[in-house]
Parts: C-alpha cells; structure tokens; sequence
C-alpha cells in the first residue's frame, strides 16, 4: 500500500535497497528502531523467559533477537492494526522479513554471534 501511495503523491517509485525492497519499510534494521535498544547498549538483557529483567523490557538479544540482522520496520508498523509487534509482546525478532531466514537466521533462540 505504501508503495502505491508513494507513487500517487510523488508520480515515481520509492528507493529501493539491493533486494527490491522500498527503503521506507527496510531500510533500517529492527535493532536500529527497537525501543528496547537502551538496554542493549546499557549490557541490561533478558537471560531467561519470564525473568525479572523480562519483566522490566530488556533487550531480547542474548535470548536469540535477530533484530540487528534484520530489516523491517516492525517496531513502527508493528502487527493486528498496530497493536503490538513480536519484541513489544516479549519474544525476539526471528528475522521472518530476511530471505532464507529458515536457513540463516536459525536456531532461534540461540545469541547470534
């Protein structure tokens, strides 16, 4: 839709990144635009599922989140009419939106390294 749009208002196609994809939706990484990414650069994560530090929103990525390999624009568009998106409702980003994601972003759950 917003490609459609883009086109009406501006009479051209958005910019495109090397996949094809329009930059206003992946042209940054979720781990760019997160709201948990203060705890990331404060070393505050979660460790455990339905932990303290799960509790109080620390960063996902030591539980797995493949946020910093992943372009989308989930944390703003998010998900159900913008309800909430995967990280929002405490799980990490699994990096669905990559190509091959099967294949080069499991296991899931596992910290990248």
């Amino acid at each position: 839709m917003g490609t459609i749009v883009n086109y009406l208002l501006l009479g051209k196609l958005p910019d495109l990144d090397d996949l094809g994809r329009p930059l206003f939706a992946y042209g940054k990484t979720i781990h760019d635009q997160c709201p948990r990414r203060a705890h990331y650069e404060n070393n505050e994560f979660v460790t455990e599922f339905g932990s303290a530090e799960a509790a109080k929103g620390y960063c996902l990525y030591k539980m797995g989140c493949k946020g910093p390999d992943t372009y989308n624009n989930c944390p703003i568009a998010k998900f159900n009419e913008g309800t909430s998106w995967p990280v929002e409702a405490g799980h990490p980003c699994i990096g669905c939106s990559e190509p091959d994601f099967w294949d080069k972003m499991t296991p899931f759950f596992v910290e990248s390294k």
